[in-house]
């Protein structure tokens, strides 16, 4: 074990000489740019971007001592951003695992787990973060981004201000808020063409702000709608374009400033997702599941999968609806502020998906259709106030309530030819059972509550002129109780009674922080920090059709990260040069296990991540901006995962899936006044993703090797004052690698794919 540590350090400083070598002479190249520049005597500096990651107000993402990405309203526009996947290519650490729309799993630092998320996500002051319940998809909610001021990715363990869930980092959305003084909008159109849509793709988006009072109260309401082609076509039942997606959203958010130190905000959002089929291909060479056995009906054949194919057996439509209330106050006192905030966040999600595999697994070759059917609400307050005392010492100190419940219903009924359920999904009925010449097959229902109460804070002393020392610790009690019970015997074959299984669990941890930053002058500063963070425990659900008996729940898990890092500014503020290097410790993994083919949720192992990030920015003159980005991560199992974890679990010094060694960026943009009145500019970028696996164990017979890849966007553009024309192609070299497999012994191998390339042109007129 010390010699393979040994060997991994090795790496790592090999790797970091590399990049700062490499980092240095492209320092010395473009400085040869910047020296033209600094002869005309003409400062054309990097623009900072302010965030509140502190929770103590206001400030420069470079005065901030810990590793954060941040996009500002204006760089999103320049690169033409409406989604996740659009920009976090360009934050170094943060990778994703992508199985559609409204499905995904973010992922940062390499802190990668199948049974929970383990990055907080917030939409302004709203807990969104995704929970994962049974295989029901609806991982993390993906708003569109429209009329957003700015959005920001903490990384490391973020567990003293933001508590559960992010114990690698913190995405934070912060949307425009209502401009109290003057009346402003916007109207924005999209027309692009997708290769191998079968149609063209269209969006339209608009915002209103108008003032109700003068300097008191103001409205402002955006909406958006977005149409997106489908590119994948069924060949079972014979579909061109079975992944049409269909998004629609709003936004209203009313400011009333009732006095000059207190304000309050409220704001109402709202987005429906409406998917013909989810956007899984069976890739080329791989034969489908099929069987042909007459005692269960028609002949299933097996086809042959390719590009944009699928072999689904039956339609998976996924209708979502997400909706976020919130409330919050603010008051500017003497020597600090009050903050007071109330939050709803519900999302509905019908998820069907193709069970036929499963049941061919089970030996019973029928087609088969599942939908399940999940409704979460996540209550969420809380009250913070932070100090702004002048002397050396300040601090935040809050408190966190936290209600989750989540109703989840599963339903399995046969399908016919045209991949339409025979029947309806309802409350299921035994004497409609399969085995009776009826259309039921199986069905269950769970429900889960659970309660978290927190207290944190942070102290921020100032040791000298240059040193800094902040401590932070969160104490947080957790409650789960849950309810399950089948809802209509297997097959058939066992009678029907609803005999609800209950279960709970208590949790308890703190967590801590420690950040020691030295800052020389205001172009240098340097920073350690030692951070804990954590996921609460829960219950496992039992919904068998035979005895077996499960573990009742499952323990928080919690690690513990050492970070030390830079954040320079070099030649005048026209060039930016931030590094970190990290070392975690995870311990009580959380992950799934199984007894008899059923699974459920354990703490299993420890696991150690070490990496380096490096983001560089560059403005030599009035017109250019560079980028270049990256990120390297060892990710190691410390111990062997028992072995009822599937088939060849995971071995001591493993990878963990679907998390590549090296990601990286490169982008830049040119921008000139073509007239007096009109400005262009030209963006382009490139995003790397190294190769990666989907298993642990490379012997495990569903282990699939993920290609690297890398995909490049560009967009063109002219405006005025009023208007703004560009036209774009995002995946300009039509990358068709797949972003990830999903391959095992009940489910149909299949792949999810970049987004072909896509032209369209974009319009928008603002007053």
């Amino acid at each position: 074990m010390k010699s393979n540590l040994l060997f991994r350090h090795r790496a790592l400083t090999a790797s970091i000489k590399g990049i700062i070598n490499a980092a240095a002479i492209g320092v010395l190249a473009l400085n040869s740019l910047a020296l033209e520049a600094a002869e005309n005597k003409k400062s054309f500096v990097i623009e900072e971007v302010v965030v509140t990651a502190t929770k103590r107000g206001a400030a420069s993402a470079q005065d901030v001592p810990i590793a954060i990405s941040a996009f500002d309203a204006s760089r999103l526009e320049d690169m033409g951003v409406t989604q996740f996947d659009q920009w976090a290519g360009q934050v170094p650490g943060l990778n994703f695992e992508d199985w559609g729309p409204g499905d995904k799993d973010f992922v940062i630092r390499g802190i990668n787990s199948p049974t929970g998320a383990t990055v907080g996500v917030y939409f302004d002051e709203a807990v969104i973060t995704g929970r994962f319940l049974e295989n029901g998809g609806g991982r993390q909610v993906d708003f569109k981004l429209h009329d957003i001021e700015r959005v920001e990715v903490l990384k490391g363990p973020q567990g003293t201000l933001y508590g559960a869930n992010s114990m690698s980092g913190t995405i934070r959305i912060i949307t425009e808020k209502p401009n109290l003084e003057t009346i402003d909008a916007f109207l924005e159109t999209e027309l692009s063409d997708t290769d191998n849509a079968d149609n063209n793709n269209y969006a339209v988006n608009g915002m209103l702000n108008i003032p109700l009072v003068e300097n008191k109260a103001a409205l402002r309401v955006v909406g958006w709608k977005h149409d997106d082609a489908g590119y994948i076509d069924n060949i079972r039942y014979n579909k061109k374009g079975v992944n049409d997606a269909d998004i629609e959203g709003a936004r209203a958010i009313l400011k009333i400033q009732a006095s000059d130190n207190f304000s309050l905000t409220g704001m109402v959002q709202m987005q429906d997702v409406m998917l013909d089929n989810d956007s899984r291909i069976t890739p080329s060479g791989v034969v489908s599941v099929g069987a042909a056995n007459p005692l269960f009906g028609p002949a299933m054949p097996t086809l042959m999968g390719g590009d944009n194919i699928s072999t689904e057996y039956v339609r998976t439509p996924w209708d979502e609806e997400a909706r976020i209330y919130s409330l919050t106050a603010e008051w500017d006192l003497d020597h600090g502020s009050l903050t007071a905030t109330t939050n709803l966040f519900t999302r509905d999600i019908d998820y069907i998906y193709d069970s036929t595999p499963i049941l061919i697994f089970f030996q019973a070759p029928v087609v088969a259709i599942t939908n399940q059917i999940q409704e979460r609400e996540v209550h969420s307050t809380e009250v913070r106030y932070a100090s702004s005392f002048d002397g050396a010492f300040n601090f935040v100190v809050g408190l966190l309530y936290q209600e989750d419940d989540i109703d989840f219903d599963l339903q399995v009924l046969t399908a016919d030819a045209n991949g339409n359920p025979i029947g309806k999904f309802s409350q299921l009925d035994a004497d409609d059972a399969f085995i009776g010449s009826g259309s039921t097959i199986f069905g269950r229902t769970l429900s889960v509550e659970s309660e978290n109460r927190a207290v944190f804070g942070e102290i921020n002393y100032q040791l000298s002129e240059t040193l800094n020392l902040t401590l932070g610790a969160r104490y947080f009690e957790s409650e789960s109780e849950s309810a399950s019970a089948n809802t209509h015997p297997f097959f058939g074959f066992q009678g029907n009674p609803i005999e609800f299984q209950n279960r709970s669990t208590e949790d308890n941890k703190a967590t801590f922080k420690a950040n020691l930053t030295y800052e020389p002058n205001e172009d240098l500063l340097f920073y350690g920090n030692i951070a804990q963070g954590f996921r609460p425990g829960g219950t496992n659900a039992v919904i068998l059709p035979i005895n077996v008996v499960l573990p009742e729940g499952f323990d928080s898990d919690e690690l513990i990260s050492y970070e030390i890092g830079t954040k320079t500014t070099w030649l005048e503020k026209r060039l930016q040069l931030n590094a970190s290097l990290y070392y975690t410790d995870w311990e009580d993994i959380q992950t799934g296990n199984a007894v008899q083919s059923f699974s459920f949720t354990d703490n299993l192992g420890e696991a150690t991540v070490m990496g380096m990030e490096v983001d560089l920015r560059y403005r030599p003159n009035e017109n250019w901006e560079f980028s270049i980005g990256g990120s390297w991560i060892d990710t190691e199992l410390d111990s062997d995962e028992p072995s009822t974890v599937g088939d060849n679990p995971g071995q001591a010094g493993d990878e963990f899936p679907n998390v590549p060694n090296f990601t990286g960026f490169v982008a830049t943009s040119y921008n000139w006044q073509v007239t007096d009145a009109v400005e262009g500019r030209v963006n382009l970028d490139y995003n790397y993703r190294g190769s990666s696996a989907t298993e642990f164990n490379s012997a495990s017979p569903f282990y699939n090797k993920l290609d690297a890849y890398g995909v490049a966007n560009l967009n063109f553009g002219i405006k005025t004052d009023n208007w703004h024309v560009s036209l774009f192609v995002r995946n300009l070299f039509d990358e068709d690698e797949a972003i990830d497999i999903l391959d095992d012994d009940q489910e149909q191998k299949a792949a999810l794919i970049l987004r072909p390339r896509t032209i369209g042109l974009k319009i928008k007129y603002q007053i």
